[in-house]
């Protein structure tokens, strides 16, 4: 069984702008926050500007480094100064070799600029779809043998996570493929799981199989749902 935690995806795109009150709810009641998200391309407004702007108000919530920040980031745009961890994504159910192996070789070495080595996280990033889906050319055609040869492929080539998500404004992940991956991946492994989590059903379900519950849209629409979310987890982990 896995300790789950729970992290808050905050989306840097000014069109989806969170307050600094909703802000402080997040902080003190999520394990992670996550900053970061599919580029908002009809925007004319530079990437990294509101990036670094959205960075600043997140951080201005955040004490004593409590809760940590991680950048999930949708473009190298996205990797900016102030984060604890990075997350470093190899999309290997897209289409395009551009996002399993071209965005890191083009951006590792300005990545590293900003972060040593350590404050990297390889991560294994699939998504089944949403706008993510899209960006990213997500090839639809996955089946639940492929989810569980990739998790045999992220224990074997060492990567420390792997990121199941139904893609912004997407649906769930089905909670059968979940717990494949849950049972093939190497307990030093953690298991992220996002998309179209919007009900305490749906967290229930995952404790236990899932390392990191990853919560967005359901967020920006009720802030306060991050009330319910950590009841929920802190009730399960004293019952364990």
């Amino acid at each position: 069984m896995r300790h789950t935690r729970f992290a808050a995806l905050i989306d840097p795109d000014p069109t989806k702008q969170i307050s600094v009150q909703s802000l402080k709810i997040l902080a003190e009641n999520v394990d992670i926050i996550l900053h970061g998200g599919t580029p908002n391309e009809t925007l004319t407004e530079d990437e990294e500007s509101y990036t670094l702007r959205s960075m600043d108000k997140v951080k201005s919530v955040i004490t004593d480094g409590v809760p940590p920040i991680y950048i999930f980031p949708g473009s190298p745009s996205q990797v900016v100064p102030g984060a604890d961890r990075v997350l470093y994504l190899f999309i290997p159910n897209s289409t395009d070799t551009f996002f399993g192996w071209g965005v890191q070789t083009m951006s590792i070495d300005d990545v590293l600029e900003d972060y040593p080595m350590k404050k990297l996280k390889s991560m294994m990033y699939l998504s089944r779809g949403g706008k993510v889906g899209e960006f990213a050319k997500i090839d639809q055609d996955w089946r639940v043998s492929d989810f569980e040869k990739a998790a045999k492929i992220t224990n074997l080539l060492g990567f420390e996570s792997l990121y199941l998500d139904g893609g912004s404004g997407g649906k769930a992940v089905d909670v059968e493929i979940v717990k494949k991956v849950s049972k093939i991946l190497d307990s030093g492994k953690e298991l992220f799981v996002g998309g179209g989590i919007n009900s305490v059903e749906k967290v229930k379900e995952l404790i236990g199989l899932v390392d990191v519950i990853v919560i967005g849209t359901a967020l920006e629409k009720n802030p306060k749902f991050a009330i319910n979310v950590r009841k929920i987890l802190d009730e399960s982990q004293r019952r364990s």
